[in-house]
């Protein structure tokens, strides 16, 4: 799976959770989910932004099967447990869950 830049500087705001897509994630939070994919880093002084590293990890990853799970992970239910909530405020549970799997990721 390969993404343009544009799509790549996206998907990384997205994953450290800074323009509300999913959950914000801490630089060690981030660190830690790269590492699960096989990145070799470690978290600490002169470590870059949030959104900087995922943006490089993002690039490194582009055009591999990796990317696909970045972002399978990235989306996965866990993170949206806190959406459940919106069923009190008129949403029903299924109706989150028909928008959930209706989202798809397009590429080049």
């Amino acid at each position: 799976m390969k993404i343009s830049e544009k799509t790549i500087q996206f998907l990384a705001k997205s994953l450290c959770g800074d323009i509300g897509l999913v959950p914000y994630k801490t630089g060690p939070q981030l660190v830690d989910f790269f590492v699960h994919l096989g990145a070799n880093d470690q978290y600490g002084e002169g470590f870059p932004s949030r959104w900087r590293y995922t943006e490089e990890k993002v690039r490194e990853f582009n055009d591999s099967k990796t990317l696909k799970e970045i972002i399978e992970l990235s989306l996965g239910p866990r993170d949206f447990s806190g959406l459940v909530s919106l069923a009190k405020n008129g949403l029903s549970n299924g109706q989150l869950i028909v928008g959930i799997r209706q989202l798809s990721i397009r590429t080049q």
